[in-house]
């Protein structure tokens, strides 16, 4: 990633307060989370090739129908291609306000829900252990990618955590292939399948990744850090709180 970046983002911390603009680094790249009017959410996922490359894009929206919501990430990303080889994130989010503002003038909110749940089913789930971690995370994102779901695998001491999203069916379908395919070794060496994991939630919540992530957090406070940045602090306190601080 280039010097640029870092300059890029003094610029940005010193332009937003801490209400309007997040930066978290995780183990695969820099997130900058921007919280706009109207309650939508923008996050970029800075690329190591950035400038260069676009960053990952990605739109919550609490009063956007599914279909407008992909919709404006698609108009910004065509902002992004223009600006390919200079600092472009603070011109897209102004970008982006433009746009929310042009639709919430344009059209009232309607009546009907506002948060679709086509995509946003999700299932957490709890894995005993790990011995072939290559092995087990090629699996993971074979499937993700096969099935179009997204979702994180997080390590944090000795419990492993998987978050899936997507369609209903399609979660479903993840999880069985999770418990009847061999997945990893035995003590002996030999392929097994996954036997002990188990489903601690399964229900619709916000959607809130855009590809499959693994993340290494050093302690219980960093998992309720990183839940909480993501939009997922509810799972942190009622599904996965209960089971790390068991006595």
């Amino acid at each position: 990633m280039e010097v640029s970046f870092l300059d890029e983002l003094e610029c940005l911390k010193a332009s937003y307060d801490a209400h309007e603009f997040t930066h978290y680094i995780s183990s695969q790249c820099h997130i900058l989370k921007f919280n706009l009017p109207e309650d939508n959410c923008l996050t970029f996922e800075i690329p190591n090739q950035y400038p260069q490359v676009i960053p990952q894009i990605s739109l919550a929206s609490t009063k956007l129908s599914k279909a407008k919501r992909i919709l404006v990430e698609k108009e910004i990303r065509d902002n992004a291609e223009e600006l390919v080889g200079s600092p472009m994130i603070m011109d897209l989010v102004i970008k982006s306000q433009e746009i929310f503002e042009n639709h919430f003038i344009k059209h009232e909110l309607s009546q009907e829900k506002v948060l679709e749940h086509e995509d946003n089913h999700t299932a957490v789930i709890l894995i005993d252990h790990i011995r072939q971690r290559n092995r087990y995370l090629k699996a993971l994102r074979t499937w993700a990618s096969e099935l179009n779901v997204v979702g994180v695998l997080m390590f944090c001491h000795k419990w492993i955590f998987l978050i899936i999203q997507g369609s209903k069916k399609k979660v479903k379908e993840y999880i069985i292939h999770h418990r009847t395919t061999c997945i990893d070794v035995d003590s002996s060496g030999k392929p097994c399948k996954e036997k002990m994991s188990k489903i601690l939630f399964e229900g619709d919540s916000l959607k809130c990744f855009t590809s499959f992530l693994v993340e290494e957090l050093s302690t219980l406070k960093d998992l309720e850090e990183y839940l909480k940045y993501i939009n997922l602090e509810s799972i942190y306190q009622e599904v996965l709180k209960p089971i790390v601080f068991k006595s």
